[in-house]
């Protein structure tokens, strides 16, 4: 008598099947991933093209003047309150103030939703926070250092950083943002301050987008620059990316 073949699958071609949905799917999970990746980057580059269009707007109209980092001693009004107007954001935490890549939503104290200002150079505290006579700072202030810092002030706008991505690297909120970046001319071993979160050892920087960050710069315009390269870039006059050295 003739056997008819059963149409269903033997256990070798089911796992023949299975072998190849895996090999596959262990092909296309990270390119999706690397997509998403790519796609909140991008949105975070439009997020700082809006906050450095905010920034000219208050610049032009109080007398060319950036913003200052907080009030001080109360720290009640933020840099990102002065700006808020232009923007209409609910608060800081949302909207453009937002980067969709952030570790970890964690707001207090020192912490952001993801972007940190030059708060050495070009969004500072005002003349009343006297670097001076501050513990932090007496070694290395100058009267460069107190703010608002003006665009005449800055010589080389293009070159020099206004806001970036920044992150903290370890403790409990590893990968929330920090509110500053800071200058390695000034402090080349890191901000004291700072050990916590290890951002002494970043500057602030992150490295949550492919290794790197988004950076707006002093003209308002922005790019993507990896961590490393930004750490390690020259510090000489006419070369250095912080506005250490002004006109």
């Amino acid at each position: 008598m003739r056997r008819v073949r059963s149409s269903g699958f033997t256990l070798i071609e089911l796992l023949v099947v299975i072998a190849i949905i895996a090999i596959l799917a262990a092909i296309l999970f990270p390119v999706f991933a690397q997509a998403r990746d790519k796609a909140r980057q991008a949105s975070c580059q439009s997020n700082l093209k809006q906050l450095g269009t905010a920034l000219m707007m208050y610049a032009q109209d109080y007398d060319e003047s950036f913003p200052c980092y907080s009030t001080w001693p109360n720290e009640a009004v933020h840099w990102y309150d002065m700006i808020n107007p232009y923007i209409k954001a609910q608060n800081f935490t949302s909207s453009i103030f937002y980067c969709p890549s952030v570790g970890k939503k964690s707001i207090g104290g020192n912490e952001a939703a993801g972007y940190g200002v030059n708060y050495l150079h070009v969004i500072q505290y005002p003349p009343i926070f006297n670097y001076a006579k501050n513990a932090c700072c007496s070694k290395w202030w100058t009267d460069r250092n107190n703010g608002p810092a003006t665009m005449a002030k800055v010589g080389r706008p293009a070159d020099t950083f206004m806001i970036t991505d920044t992150q903290q690297d370890c403790g409990p909120n590893k990968g929330s943002g920090w509110a500053a970046i800071y200058c390695p001319i000034e402090l080349p071993k890191g901000p004291p301050w700072a050990a916590g979160p290890c951002v002494d050892k970043t500057f602030g920087l992150s490295n949550r987008h492919a290794g790197g960050g988004n950076y707006l710069m002093a003209d308002g315009h922005n790019k993507f620059m990896r961590r490393e390269a930004v750490i390690g870039a020259s510090l000489d006059p006419g070369k250095e990316m912080w506005g250490h050295y002004g006109e």
